[in-house]
């Protein structure tokens, strides 16, 4: 049963035109679109193409052999159908020899094919693994012993990255760092815009991108703490022992509520000078050791979840580290250092 294709689907296969980018998901049918557009151009009544001319090329071995065989597979069906058509089978006997491969392997090849043209001894061969991550080491550390005698403030990248444990972590940490950075659409040059985010974010805080995920994220937390805690305060009010809960709980209850107040009162002002003064205010008011006085089970529960709220919010406030704008102003300059002299290392390797 012949495959429906969409009217995407079918205008990739179908143009001839002009050139081609398709873009979709995966698991959309792109290898499927482009295998029916090499068999309908093979199999072009008028205007057929061999299939010696065309270059497919993949990212890795298995797509290249998927390719192969669904090729195969499509001109063996095609000659089912119209087992006299001298071409398809022609093209079929071809197939062995045609170029389907990863794109090293075609590259590998063109090299070969001409390598006194681009200087190379006709017995030369690529590199395993392990020599070129030594190849790549050496040179890493050639880069960051120049970075050393020419930037005393790169000892700032090697605190960052190095773990005195390790005499290579630096190196590896670059080199990860690196091949990452090599799949971005920006390359290295992502660092520099990092970079530059940094140094104004003292400016607006709370308007960059991640100030707009870290106190967004702040300000819903402290929402649920005050609606928590104003519930607990105010189910304490209906309990039939409410005077001896208030004296146990009260106290620390209305100060918590207050602060988390306070700290949304600075978010909605993007005030990071008020934002440090509340949270570096501490917290005085204590949960009496006195013995819990029988209650609702829902204000049991509640207390509970407020004991656990309080416990993680200790490390949740401490994990802010309370800055001001001078803190964070120079917070940002500095990181902004550090992410310029990795992109100089990077550069210089890449050299």
């Amino acid at each position: 049963m012949a495959r429906e294709w969409t009217t995407a689907q079918k205008t990739a296969i179908d143009e001839r035109s002009r050139t081609l980018l398709v873009s979709a998901a995966a698991g959309s049918g792109k290898t499927a679109v482009l295998t029916e557009r090499i068999i309908r151009t093979l199999s072009d009544p008028e205007n057929p193409t061999d299939i010696s001319r065309l270059l497919v090329v993949t990212f890795t071995r298995a797509a290249a052999a998927e390719m192969r065989a669904r090729i195969a597979k499509a001109l063996s069906d095609a000659l089912t159908l119209d087992p006299t058509n001298g071409n398809l089978r022609h093209q079929l006997m071809l197939l062995g020899s045609a170029k389907i491969s990863t794109i090293d392997s075609f590259y590998l090849d063109l090299v070969r094919a001409n390598f006194e043209a681009v200087g190379f001894s006709p017995s030369f061969r690529l590199a395993d693994e392990g020599e070129l991550l030594s190849l790549r080491r050496e040179t890493m550390n050639e880069a960051i012993d120049r970075m050393y005698a020419e930037y005393p403030d790169f000892i700032a990248v090697a605190d960052l990255l190095s773990d005195v444990r390790a005499e290579q972590s630096l190196t590896d940490r670059l080199l990860s760092l690196e091949e990452k950075l090599q799949k971005l659409p920006e390359g290295y040059d992502v660092l520099l815009r990092s970079a530059t985010e940094n140094e104004s974010l003292y400016l607006a805080p709370f308007d960059t991108e991640l100030g707009k995920a870290l106190y967004g994220s702040l300000a819903k937390t402290v929402r649920a703490g005050v609606s928590l805690f104003s519930g607990a305060l105010e189910l304490i009010g209906y309990e039939a022992n409410a005077t001896q809960l208030q004296k146990k709980f009260g106290a620390s209850y209305l100060e918590m509520k207050e602060m988390l107040l306070g700290v949304l009162e600075a978010i909605d002002k993007k005030d990071a000078d008020l934002l440090a003064r509340v949270l570096s205010k501490p917290l005085t008011a204590r949960v009496t050791s006195a013995k819990l006085p029988e209650c609702s089970d829902e204000l049991h529960l509640a207390v509970k979840a407020c004991k656990q709220f309080r416990e993680k919010w200790r490390a949740r406030a401490a994990a802010l580290g309370v800055f001001n704008t001078e803190e964070i102003r120079e917070g940002g300059a500095q990181a902004a250092g550090v992410l310029r002299l990795i992109h100089r290392t990077l550069t210089d390797y890449q050299k």
